[in-house]
């Protein structure tokens, strides 16, 4: 997936190296050094495992980027149980287009690094700027490309989720055939709108039936069959009766 890194840069300057950002020369700065020094108006912010970054319903002051780690979106509904609602990967923006409130709260499923840039800030530029207004639009394209894409699961096979996801993660971070799963089960199904347990007898499935192969650590998995696990994304689910046969001697779920 292409990244909007000529928006904003992932090599932050140190704090006391900042300095403020003249409209006018920030105007007449070429574009492809425009990044850098979009630098300037950042903060560098460390969050631990499972740390919240902002909460639901907090005043929305600022855009984030992810430089490492993973965050989560989510919200609790009124009768305490959780939607994820997004991940977001290293390069990937969020905290953008909620209007004067967070709309969902943001936490660190590893240990993350983010920018944190003020929207007053970005306002500013963007009211002066084509270029920043026009990498900002494309941000919160991008953004409601995935919240779409979120939107259609509901319509989908359990079969179909998990193959959806694990194709999205493999897209999302560009590491091809061989993923790698920072969240926990419980923050998979959450996200798909599963439970837990359905969530480990589909993978497992999968795993005998040869569409996929679960490595030794838990959170590893190499995607073997792809036209199976394509097919299944986009609502084809003529390889669930082979993927979903179990053999009653055989009831290990993945963990």
């Amino acid at each position: 997936m292409a990244k909007d890194a000529t928006v904003i840069s992932l090599f932050p300057v140190p704090g006391n190296q900042r300095a403020k950002v003249h409209s006018k020369k920030f105007l007449a700065t070429p574009p492809h050094r425009k990044s850098v020094m979009f630098d300037h108006l950042g903060t560098a912010p460390h969050f631990s495992r499972g740390a919240e970054i902002y909460s639901e319903g907090e005043q929305a002051r600022y855009l984030y980027r992810v430089i490492s780690g993973t965050v989560r979106a989510c919200n609790l509904l009124v009768d305490g149980r959780r939607q994820v609602t997004e991940f977001f990967f290293a390069g990937d923006s969020f905290g953008f287009g909620a209007v004067g409130e967070q709309l969902a709260s943001a936490q660190a499923v590893s240990d993350v690094v983010v920018m944190r840039y003020p929207f007053a800030a970005l306002q500013r530029l963007s009211e002066t700027d084509p270029y920043i207004s026009r990498r900002l639009h494309e941000i919160a394209l991008r953004s409601l490309a995935r919240a779409r894409s979120h939107m259609l699961l509901a319509r989908k096979t359990a079969h179909e989720r998990v193959a959806s996801f694990l194709l999205e993660i493999s897209d999302r971070t560009g590491c091809g055939s061989h993923i790698v799963l920072p969240m926990t089960r419980h923050d998979i199904a959450d996200y798909l709108g599963l439970t837990t347990e359905t969530v480990s007898r589909t993978i497992s499935a999968m795993s005998r039936s040869g569409m996929i192969r679960l490595l030794a650590s838990s959170h590893q998995i190499d995607l073997i069959d792809h036209q199976a696990l394509e097919a299944a994304r986009a609502g084809d689910d003529t390889g669930k009766s082979r993927a979903m046969k179990t053999d009653s001697r055989r009831k290990s779920l993945w963990i």
